[in-house]
């Protein structure tokens, strides 16, 4: 989602999936992924806070998904929909994930919220 152009902002209570391998701690979660509780810390074990937004993505949450879903119009009924299918078959969270994608507005609208 970052290559697509979903703009993200660091942030305490954020998934990250660490592409570069820059992180100097283990991960209690998958292999590379982690959880920021203290941004600061976090900063530390990276390599800065540069280095947190270039090499870290963003692994947005249901909550998240659903936030940058609705900013981008996306109603609710869609989602209902979309993840009736996805929960019986385990992967709910891959199909909202592809639906942010695949809905241009999704992009648009969160980035602005972001800055």
């Amino acid at each position: 989602m970052k290559e697509a152009g979903l703009a993200w902002q660091p942030k305490v209570g954020h998934y990250v999936f660490d592409r570069g391998k820059v992180c100097k701690r283990g991960s209690p979660f998958q292999e590379r992924v982690y959880f920021i509780l203290d941004y600061e810390c976090f900063c530390r074990h990276v390599g800065g806070a540069d280095v947190l937004a270039h090499e870290m993505v963003w692994l947005p949450t249901w909550y998240d998904c659903r936030e940058v879903l609705r900013q981008g119009g996306v109603t609710d009924l869609e989602v209902i929909e979309i993840v009736s299918t996805a929960i019986r078959d385990g992967n709910e969270l891959t199909e909202l994930y592809k639906k942010i994608l695949s809905v241009p507005a999704c992009l648009k609208e969160f980035d602005a919220k972001v800055r």
